[in-house]
């Protein structure tokens, strides 16, 4: 069974990421080879963590009871008739750019966290969380799409927030700057 980080490891790990991030956008901005460096991706295990304490912590209006999945899925959370319901974490830049498989359609819930520009932006303390139950109702078939797309053909069946993320983890300010 896969492990989420803890808040406190998440307050360790994002500041690095948000550190790494940045100096990579330092570089494609000033090199003129930059453009040819390629974005990082948010690691899936940071991705999944952040997810499971958004969920948790009721930042959606409804405090969520997520683990780990135990049957190869991304989260789980618990219902009243104690069959877990299986969610998928989806995760993205500012790119804003997703494809979804099969697994992320057959899930109960898909959870989109768009990041846009958090991890190399300082002033950034915010994402935008994206609740969608029954993926398969909206999106019939694997695809690729862009989150604009997404909130157009999920419109009325998506919970959207924005969350501050530096609130939830309780990180101070000045240590999640970006930059050197």
């Amino acid at each position: 069974m896969k492990t989420l980080l803890s808040e406190d490891q998440l307050r360790v790990f994002v500041p690095l990421l948000r550190d790494l991030f940045a100096h990579v956008e330092k570089v494609r901005a000033s090199a003129p080879l930059g453009l040819q460096v390629k974005r990082l991706q948010i690691p899936q295990g940071v991705s999944e963590s952040i997810a499971a304490h958004v969920l948790n912590s009721g930042s959606l209006g409804v405090r969520l009871q997520v683990t780990p999945s135990r049957s190869r899925g991304d989260l789980e959370a618990a219902t009243q008739t104690g069959i877990p319901a299986k969610l998928e974490v989806k995760a993205t830049s500012e790119t804003a750019f997703q494809q979804f498989g099969e697994k992320d359609l057959a899930a109960d819930v898909l959870v989109w966290l768009h990041f846009d520009d958090f991890f190399w932006n300082p002033s950034q303390r915010s994402i935008w969380v994206h609740f969608l139950p029954k993926p398969r109702t909206v999106i019939p078939a694997p695809t690729k799409m862009d989150l604009s797309k997404f909130l157009d053909i999920a419109h009325g069946k998506v919970l959207s927030t924005t969350v501050d993320l530096i609130k939830l983890l309780h990180l101070d300010q000045e240590a999640v700057g970006a930059g050197p």
